[in-house]
């Protein structure tokens, strides 16, 4: 029998119960009162839980299903671009004793612009594999230190015509396993930035050592360092970026999100420290 007719029954046989029986009435009418709500609470947690669940699974083949498309698109793309800059250079190349110096100007122009079409078209390629879990790494040993004195020579270039010197203090190290290209973007692209950063006739430091079990690499420039608010976007794919670098120079934010998941790829760490007025240093750690 159920027990709120127990109860009716007990009422009808005796109509004035004492204090002791309506207090322990009271306790009986309150723990059915909780077992039918925990068992509506429980019956909603559960429908709520497969509808998540729906969601989810309808979200991750959406993302999948988006990642392809951009996968496809950005390698297409990518052709047509290789195309338009080698007729552009060829173009360039067989007018060069009859352009005037505007005409050349804009042919350097459109070189230049879809190379970084091409760079913004590989990152996506990138960020494609990195979401699909498919991003490859070609592991060999070697020194770190070879691949990062590239990246400095690639951009000496830059840093003179700023006249931004890139004073690189390097101690020995043990070689570790890495992929070198994926990791000399990484530091091309870092310190190319920091020179973006720099202000004209100053430095950027570069420093690497061990430190415990992990080779330890510090880029840092002496810029007007990066607001609280920026710092919070910097990493992520999907948030748009608003730094200006003091010559308005081109920052992909994309790549430094890029940076980061290769750093990581790699079992390393890459932690940012920036005050405003101050400059930036980004330090980079791999296990050994």
């Amino acid at each position: 029998m159920a027990i709120k007719c127990i109860i009716h029954e007990f009422l009808n046989k005796n109509p004035d119960p004492d204090n002791g029986t309506i207090g322990l009435l009271e306790h009986i009418l309150e723990f059915c009162a909780y077992r039918s709500d925990s068992r509506i609470t429980s019956d909603l947690l559960k429908k709520l839980i497969f509808s998540y669940a729906e969601q989810e699974k309808n979200l991750y083949e959406l993302n999948q299903q988006k990642n392809k498309f951009l996968g496809i698109l950005a390698h297409d793309l990518r052709n047509q671009i290789t195309s338009i800059t080698g007729l552009t250079e060829i173009l360039m190349g067989e007018l060069k004793d009859n352009l005037t110096p505007d005409q050349e100007e804009i042919f350097k122009i459109i070189i230049e612009t879809s190379q970084n079409t091409y760079q913004h078209l590989n990152d996506l390629l990138v960020v494609s594999a990195i979401e699909n879990e498919k991003l490859e790494l070609n592991l060999e040993k070697d020194n770190l230190a070879k691949i990062i004195e590239q990246a400095v020579k690639v951009n000496k270039i830059r840093g003179n015509k700023k006249n931004v010197s890139i004073d690189a203090d390097f101690e020995n190290i043990p070689e570790i396993y890495f992929d070198r290209n994926k990791l000399f973007q990484v530091f091309e692209r870092f310190i190319s930035n920091a020179i973006k950063f720099s202000p004209y006739n100053s430095k950027v430091l570069l420093k690497m050592n061990c430190i415990d079990d992990f080779i330890t690499i510090k880029i840092k420039d002496f810029g007007p360092g990066i607001p609280i608010e920026e710092q919070r976007k910097l990493f992520d794919f999907y948030q748009k970026s608003n730094l200006k670098t003091p010559g308005r120079e081109r920052v992909s934010g994309l790549g430094m999100a890029i940076s980061k998941r290769i750093v990581e790829a790699h079992k390393g760490s890459l932690e940012m420290f920036s005050l405003p007025g101050e400059g930036t240093e980004f330090t980079f750690n791999f296990a050994i």
